[in-house]
């Protein structure tokens, strides 16, 4: 797998614990920072060249000696000599400009400002490329490079390269965050001012730490995966199309009604749509994990496309009902391929039911589904759940294709 990349249903490697855990808390929140005095220089780009930590005011730790990257040049850290272990480049100036930061090695950098409040202001249609870095072990640390430093600018940040980069604090940019390649770890909604957008073209978007909360749109295109390791709360809609992996432990939940017309492809964990998440236009979703449909908030929500095809590989599916008015969810053709899979219709209410509708449904590789409703394939009622198929299945017994 490449550096950091997860695009697809692929399985990250976490048996190696990383106990850099610590360094990055102390990064992110250091007592004191020394303050440099601050000279003119004209553009310049430069590479670390000190294989210790050091500050980025100190012209010596750069390719540029006695000057250090700022004014619009770049900045870039790859392999010095000597480097062995993951370096600290604190920026110790109240603001320097770039217009792009290369990360090219496999040993993790971090550039921090501690407890001060430096920035580093992205001129014009600022790259952040990282072609290399660390696996790491994302449960624990963030695999990739750490920017723990205020990013500001006007014409949005673009994450290029296979390598992973995480983003430490918030950011005040504008003009939008593009993934287009690796992985961009967050832990926080750090992807700059309110309404900005994101767009994730063949890349990952990865929740850490706390998990990510925001209403911001999302455009998916190409193979891109939403990687939720932790929770992944997404108010905003969904657009684009493509095919979307969700993989991770934790959970995705979709609170927006959203345009996206491609494929889903659920690797692990579990998708929720709740509040006004729905998915109509999605030509398929292929299920190893648990999908929820929950109207518990609110009542009689399409959530899923009447016709969108639905394959699940020893999942779940569960149609929660809505206190407030009866509920019924139709789904296209189901096909259960190898495992055990368990649909449910859970009524919210003695008063209220559920009922769920699918085309048809068929049965591959030995699979096992359980259905659970208290009125299986029998008209709607009170305090009932009902799941019906359109079309009889063809076999649903025995031993299976």
């Amino acid at each position: 797998m490449a550096e950091g990349r997860e695009v697809g249903c692929t399985k990250p490697n976490r048996s190696r614990r990383d106990t850099r855990h610590v360094l990055l808390a102390a990064v992110l929140g250091a007592a004191s920072l020394p303050t440099a005095a601050m000279h003119a220089q004209a553009q310049i780009s430069a590479s670390w060249t000190s294989p210790l930590s050091g500050n980025w005011s100190d012209g010596a730790n750069w390719s540029s000696n006695p000057f250090y990257p700022d004014s619009g040049g770049v900045a870039t850290f790859a392999v010095p000599a000597g480097l062995g272990q993951s370096p600290i480049v604190w920026l110790d100036l109240p603001n320097i400009t770039l217009a792009g930061i290369v990360f090219d090695s496999p040993i993790r950098y971090i550039v921090s400002t501690g407890t001060a409040s430096n920035t580093i202001t992205l001129n014009g249609p600022a790259i952040l490329d990282v072609v290399r870095s660390n696996g790491g072990s994302p449960s624990l640390v963030p695999a990739g490079h750490t920017l723990a430093v205020p990013i500001a600018g006007i014409a949005g940040m673009t994450k290029t390269g296979q390598g992973a980069l995480f983003l430490g604090v918030a950011n005040t940019y504008s003009g939008g965050t593009r993934i287009n390649g690796g992985v961009l770890a967050a832990g926080q909604d750090v992807f700059g001012a309110a309404g900005a957008s994101i767009s994730i073209n063949s890349a990952t978007l990865r929740s850490v730490f706390n998990g990510i909360s925001t209403s911001r749109q999302i455009a998916i295109s190409g193979g891109s995966t939403l990687e939720a390791i932790s929770p992944m709360f997404l108010d905003g809609p969904l657009s684009g199309s493509g095919t979307l992996n969700i993989a991770g432990g934790s959970g995705v939940r979709l609170s927006a009604a959203s345009s996206y017309t491609g494929n889903i492809n659920l690797c692990s964990g579990s998708l929720m749509l709740s509040v006004s998440g729905s998915l109509p236009n999605v030509s398929s979703i292929v299920s190893s994990g648990s999908i929820t449909l929950d109207n518990g908030a609110g009542g009689s929500l399409d959530r899923i496309g009447n016709t969108t095809a639905l394959t699940m590989r020893g999942a779940s599916l569960a149609v929660t009902g809505f206190v407030g008015s009866d509920l019924s969810e139709t789904i296209g053709d189901a096909t259960f391929s190898g495992g055990v899979s368990f649909v449910a219709a859970q009524p919210a209410s003695a008063t209220q039911s559920v009922t769920l509708s699918l085309n048809s449904a068929g049965r591959v590789d030995h699979a096992t589904v359980f259905f659970r409703g208290n009125n299986l394939g029998a008209a709607p009622g009170g305090n009932v759940g009902s799941i019906r198929l359109t079309t009889p299945p063809a076999l649903m017994g025995g031993g299976g294709a």
